[in-house]
């Protein structure tokens, strides 16, 4: 069974190199900066000990005064998994770094055949 890890885990392991990380309320995801979301996800990718290469879902939230994309990794190699949170706050123009294309490279075959 895949293993959830709490967003106080995932900031742990993000603090060291990314400073706006944030829990999110409920303790279930980390929330990032927009502008730092592909160097995140390389991150998550690219160090040994964490693996993250697989993209699960990317869906987003109208929290009514913002929206929100929400993105599901797992680790293969560690059987884990983590949620991300990007806020755009522009609701006139909400933008975020085009991940399935500048990230191509970062996320395995399966999921990016859903984009």
């Amino acid at each position: 069974m895949t293993v959830k890890l709490s967003g106080q885990e995932v900031a742990a392991k993000l603090s060291a190199a990314f400073s706006a990380v944030e829990v999110s309320d409920d303790n279930l995801a980390v929330r990032i900066k927009g502008e730092d979301l592909l160097k995140v996800a390389a991150y998550l990718k690219n160090r040994p000990d964490l693996a993250f290469n697989h993209l699960i879902d990317i869906t987003a939230v109208d929290c009514y005064a913002y929206f929100e994309v929400v993105y599901r990794f797992t680790s293969l190699a560690y059987n884990q998994s983590l949620v991300l949170k990007v806020r755009c706050d522009d609701r006139t123009n909400p933008t975020l770094p085009r991940y399935s294309v500048c990230g191509a490279a970062l996320i395995s075959w399966s999921a990016r055949s859903s984009i």
